[in-house]
């Protein structure tokens, strides 16, 4: 949890609807009262400003002496949600909150939307934690600039707002989609895989859990003994083709680049899920990414929420590798074995017309975010 620290430590007055007729009324009775000259006239004007001193002043004792502390999610997907969780704390010793409003603004442009959340009463010298769902948008970067927490209890005549500055990021990565890449694919579709090579093989590579479509001649039986799990012993040249992807969509055409990251980033999470070695070559970028473990996965979806489209790809053979070609700008490197384009065949049903769905063509002359 990060502390903030607020702004001014005496909340900002807002008159409300029902403050504003109170106040026009009790002006209205005060220019009666001094016409009539009636002492009940006179007495009921000083109640009704006596209760307005009052509420303002509650509302202004019960914000007072609130601190919070943050956690703030490093991502969240286009389409997806995360929480951003807040611990409010009441320093009195004697007076609670009630009906207090925490809410998040961000900067502009809107890349990701978020909830408020109502704490119903932070007892005295207790803490709430209260999350806020943000809701991503469009992919990149996007700013907080502070958290308010408010309220208009007792009378609803006036809100008092803390404001809480808060200079962080969120990194906006693209939305999830499902891609299922065959093991192999032929010219007509999936060819069924060729057998692994198992133990005795070839030269010790290291060992794994068991998956799907492991022959169980690879099982290591005293590690999986051992560990009470199968254990899959991987020798050289025993594991699936490496991947290569080349990531370069058209630099002006926003309906190919978003789409591009969202196939780039689908196949990324398979080869990781697999256990397959990625080797993904991005436009703009001075050398290949490799992805072999979960870190390297979480490394590149943080680099796609920040791509911005144009630079030369990455140079370099591939030899004996699966290449995708990803964007309309992609190329395939040498020594590749099979090159393969997307949109790919073997999406899942829908997936195309998902990533281009909701993404009209920009008017003319209109500028689009990166």
């Amino acid at each position: 949890m990060v502390p903030l620290k607020p702004v001014s430590r005496v909340p900002r007055i807002r008159v409300l609807a029902g403050g504003h007729l109170l106040i026009g009324f009790t002006i209205l009775l005060g220019v009666v009262a001094a016409q009539a000259a009636a002492n009940a006239l006179h007495a009921l004007v000083a109640l009704l400003l006596a209760f307005q001193v009052v509420s303002g002043f509650r509302s202004f004792l019960g914000l007072r002496g609130l601190e919070l502390s943050v956690r703030v999610p490093g991502h969240v997907d286009v389409a997806g949600e995360a929480a951003l969780v807040v611990h409010v704390r009441n320093r009195k010793r004697r007076l609670a909150a009630h009906s207090v409003e925490v809410a998040l603004r961000t900067e502009a442009g809107e890349r990701l939307t978020a909830a408020p959340a109502w704490i119903s009463r932070v007892p005295a010298g207790g803490d709430v934690e209260v999350p806020l769902v943000l809701s991503g948008r469009d992919r990149g970067v996007a700013r907080l600039r502070e958290i308010t927490v408010s309220s208009a209890w007792p009378c609803e005549l006036f809100r008092r707002t803390l404001r809480f500055p808060l200079p962080d990021e969120v990194l906006v990565r693209p939305r999830r989609v499902r891609l299922d890449p065959p093991e192999r694919a032929g010219p007509t579709g999936p060819v069924r895989a060729p057998r692994l090579r198992v133990v005795g093989e070839g030269d010790l590579r290291g060992l794994r859990p068991f998956r799907d479509g492991d022959s169980p001649r690879a099982i290591h039986w005293r590690t999986s003994a051992r560990l009470g799990e199968p254990i899959v012993r991987e020798d050289a040249g025993s594991g699936p083709m490496p991947w290569v992807a080349v990531l370069a969509p058209r630099s002006d055409d926003p309906v190919d680049v978003e789409g591009s990251l969202e196939r780039a980033a689908a196949l990324a999470r398979v080869a990781v899920g697999a256990g397959r070695v990625l080797e993904l070559r991005v436009a703009g970028e001075e050398r290949p990414r490799i992805l072999a473990r979960r870190s390297d996965l979480d490394a590149l979806l943080d680099a796609l929420a920040r791509f911005g489209p144009g630079g030369a790809v990455p140079g370099g053979a591939a030899p004996r590798a699966r290449a995708f070609l990803i964007g309309r700008d992609a190329r395939p490197p040498a020594g590749v074995v099979r090159v393969e384009t997307s949109p790919f065949p073997w999406e899942a049903p829908g997936v195309a017309a998902e990533i281009a769905e909701d993404r009209p063509a920009p008017a003319v002359g209109e500028r689009t975010a990166p």
